[in-house]
C-alpha cells in the first residue's frame, strides 16, 4: 500500500490537478478579499450596514462562497474532475499493457486492489482538502476572523437545516474542519469507486470524463425532481454536498450525505470483488 501511495502522490496529474485546483481557490480568494473592501468602504462613507462578518474569511472560505459564488462554484464543478485524474484510471492502465498481471503474480490480487483503492482514495481527498485548507489560510491573512453573526445570514443564505449551521454561526473553524472531511470523504469514495469502474470501462479518457458527465447529469436531476414530482427536496448530488454555496434550495443534510458515500463504497467493493473473482487475461 505504502508503494501504490507513494506512486500515486508523485503521480504528476497528481500535482497538476492540485495546482488548478489551487489556482482557482486564489483566484476566489482575490474577488473575496475584494469585495470586502467594497463593504468596508461603504460604512466608511455613510451610515449603510453591509455586513462585514458577511465577508469575514470564515464567511467568504471557498466552500460558502459568500464572497465570490462564481469562482468557488467553478471550483466545485470541477472538483469531481481534478480528484479522479491524478489516479482513479490507472488500474485500468495496467490492465491494458497487461502489467497488472505481474503485480497478481506477486502478491494476492486482493491486496493488490485494496492498495489501489486506497492509493486512489487518499489522493483524492488530498486533492480536494488541500486547496480548501490553503483557501482559508490565505483569507485570513487578509480578512477579519470575525465569527459571522445570524443577522449577516442575509448575505450567506446558511439554511436551519445546513449540515453544521449552528458551528458556522458559534465556532466557524469546527465548521470549517467538519466540512474539510466531509469533502475529503467524499471526494476519496469517488475517486475509489471510479477506480472500480475503470475495471469495467475500457477506455480511459472515457472513464475519466463519462464520470464526469455522470456527476453533472446527476447535479441536473438533484434540481429538477423534486419540482417535478412537487415534493420536499435535499441535496444528493456529490458537487453540492461539496459546497454550501452551490446547494441553492436544498439544504445539505447529514443522511442524504452518509447514503450517497455508503453507495460509493458499496458500489466500488461490488466492482472490485467482480474483478478479483474474473479473469485478468
Amino acid at each position: 500500500m505504502r508503494i501504490e501511495l507513494d506512486k500515486a502522490v508523485k503521480n504528476r496529474w497528481f500535482a497538476a490537478s492540485l495546482a488548478a485546483a489551487l489556482f482557482i481557490v486564489l483566484w476566489s480568494a482575490e474577488s473575496s478579499v475584494a469585495v470586502h473592501g467594497i463593504g468596508h468602504q461603504i460604512m466608511q462613507d455613510g451610515n449603510e450596514w453591509a455586513g462585514l462578518t458577511a465577508s469575514s474569511a470564515y464567511a467568504s472560505w471557498v466552500v460558502v462562497g459568500t464572497g465570490d459564488p462564481f469562482r468557488s462554484g467553478i471550483l466545485f464543478f470541477l472538483m469531481p474532475l481534478f480528484v479522479v485524474v491524478p489516479y482513479s484510471w490507472t488500474l485500468r492502465a495496467d490492465m491494458d499493457d497487461g502489467s497488472i498481471a505481474q503485480q497478481y503474480v506477486r502478491c494476492p490480487r486482493e491486496s493488490v486492489l485494496v492498495a489501489r483503492y486506497f492509493a486512489a482514495f487518499i489522493t483524492s481527498g488530498l486533492v480536494v482538502a488541500i486547496p480548501l485548507i490553503v483557501s482559508l489560510l490565505v483569507l485570513l491573512c487578509f480578512l477579519p476572523a470575525y465569527t459571522p453573526e445570524v443577522v449577516s445570514n442575509l448575505y450567506i443564505g446558511m439554511q436551519p437545516h445546513e449540515l453544521w449551521a449552528r458551528e458556522f454561526f458559534t465556532t466557524p473553524l469546527l465548521y470549517v474542519i467538519y466540512s474539510t472531511l466531509l469533502a475529503f470523504a467524499l471526494c476519496g469514495l469517488w475517486g475509489g469507486l471510479v477506480l472500480a469502474a475503470s475495471t469495467i470501462v475500457r477506455n480511459r479518457i472515457a472513464l475519466v470524463v463519462g464520470s464526469f458527465l455522470l456527476t453533472f447529469a446527476i447535479r441536473l436531476i438533484n434540481q429538477w425532481v423534486f419540482y417535478i414530482l412537487d415534493l420536499s427536496g435535499f441535496t444528493f448530488s456529490l458537487t453540492d454536498l461539496l459546497y454550501h454555496g452551490g446547494s441553492g434550495i436544498f439544504p445539505r443534510e447529514a443522511v442524504p450525505a452518509a447514503v450517497v458515500a455508503l453507495v460509493m463504497a458499496v458500489g466500488a467493493f461490488i466492482l472490485l470483488f467482480s474483478h478479483k473473482e474474473s479473469d485478468v487475461l
